[in-house]
């Protein structure tokens, strides 16, 4: 689909298109790049955030696993 004056809710800035599928009856996932935005309940009118697509899977540390025990200077 093009962006147009017909169709705006599909072109996002810069000529990037949004993603609308429906995944379940009545339920839309409202995707961007490649990245799932969050679920749009047609029935209730409701929008659900999807997961964090910029969430690490694991925590990092700044300290390293062994410690520092004497720093001469």
């Amino acid at each position: 689909m093009q962006c147009s004056e017909r169709h705006p809710q599909h072109c996002v800035e810069a000529g990037k298109y949004l993603g609308v599928r429906e995944v379940d009856d009545q339920i839309w996932l409202v995707t961007f790049l490649d990245y799932d935005l969050g679920y749009f309940d047609n029935e209730r009118g409701r929008v659900e955030p999807g997961p964090n697509p910029f969430m690490p899977d694991k925590v990092l540390t700044m300290c390293p696993e062994q410690g520092v025990n004497h720093v001469t200077g």
